[in-house]
């Protein structure tokens, strides 16, 4: 149960910040059962997007840096360095890369497959858990409430709680954007 947490609760999370965004899919007139769908869609298309192009990214510069670590010396910024001094740095640079390499080839395969199906599987929890707790999460809640005994207290609580969580974690995303166009702004101005 334990591993699968990390995919109940980024679930959590994500059907937190897509809240707004199924309820104004149903003043529009879609239904629960689509405005939760679309909402998932909505937030999982953009993740899964992003995920890929950092993915690819990232093994483009790695295959760049094993084709091309000379480059990587302080000769091609411009600064003026020893000759005796770029051919250490070259060699620490090959070295660094070797090791990390090989201290990746060392671990077993079965243990990286695992992570993966594991990060896979989580991925898989947290958009299936999204989607119901938007389709269903008001009536889980009730649900749950009608386990507790009644109070006005605990009902205010939770409220409050929701209210606090939702602030938290739709803020978040709202400052994430913010800092993504600033540093959208920034790079090409910049650049």
């Amino acid at each position: 149960f334990f591993p699968f947490l990390d995919g109940i609760v980024i679930g959590l999370v994500l059907a937190y910040i897509g809240r707004p965004l199924k309820r104004w899919f149903m003043e529009k007139g879609l239904s629960p059962r689509m405005s939760s769908l679309t909402t998932s869609l909505c937030i999982v298309v953009p993740v899964i997007t992003i995920l890929a192009f950092g993915i690819a990214e990232m093994i483009d510069a790695l295959v760049y840096m094993l084709n091309n670590y000379s480059s990587f010396t302080l000769s091609t910024t411009g600064i003026t360095v020893p000759h005796w001094l770029e051919l250490r740095l070259e060699e620490v640079l090959k070295s660094t890369l070797s090791l990390l390499i090989s201290t990746l080839l060392k671990v077993s395969t079965l243990k990286y497959a695992w992570g993966i199906a594991l990060l896979l599987i989580n991925f898989f929890i947290a958009i299936l858990s999204c989607y119901f707790l938007l389709k269903d999460g008001k009536s889980l809640f009730e649900a749950f409430m009608k386990i507790l005994p009644p109070s006005k207290l605990l009902n205010l609580y939770f409220k409050r709680l929701d209210n606090v969580l939702n602030g938290i974690f739709v803020g978040s995303l709202y400052s994430a954007i913010l800092v993504a166009f600033l540093s959208l702004a920034v790079f090409t101005f910049f650049d």
